[in-house]
């Protein structure tokens, strides 16, 4: 949710990769993928950034963010995070850009799965995922 930083274009691919993630896996997927090169640095529209968002937002937000963001720096995403009043913010040690996809990829998931379940657990909150009774269905 933050405006990038003032980063141009890095000397070649390899440090964008670089920038994104440190898993060798995920920068392979990119490579292969066809990402357009220096599309992390491009510019994005600016009601994006809007401040009065987070602060409009009644419902749970997770957001996750590499400490080592240097697209998005962590501060700039902390201080978007703290005027959304039901947002909590899991920062990643070693996470760069591409959090969700980094080499901490399955404690990510972890973090997003245990918010869910502990947004399943409220009351006040309208369920989310629904068991389906497949053994009566089957019956039928």
């Amino acid at each position: 949710p933050t405006a990038p930083a003032a980063a141009a274009p890095s000397a070649g691919w390899d440090d964008e990769l670089t920038i994104r993630t440190a898993c060798p896996t995920h920068q392979g997927r990119i490579s292969e993928g066809g990402v357009r090169r220096a599309a992390l640095f491009a510019d994005l529209p600016a009601d994006w950034f809007d401040p009065s968002v987070p602060g409009r937002l009644d419902l749970p937000v997770l957001g996750l963010h590499g400490r080592d963001d240097a697209v998005s720096p962590v501060d700039d995403a902390r201080r978007w995070y703290a005027a959304a009043p039901r947002a909590e913010l899991v920062t990643i040690a070693g996470g760069r850009h591409d959090a969700l996809n980094d080499a901490a990829h399955r404690t990510v998931a972890a973090v997003v799965v245990q918010f869910l379940e502990r947004l399943r657990a409220d009351a006040s909150l309208a369920p989310i995922a629904f068991a389906e009774p497949l053994r009566q269905e089957a019956r039928q």
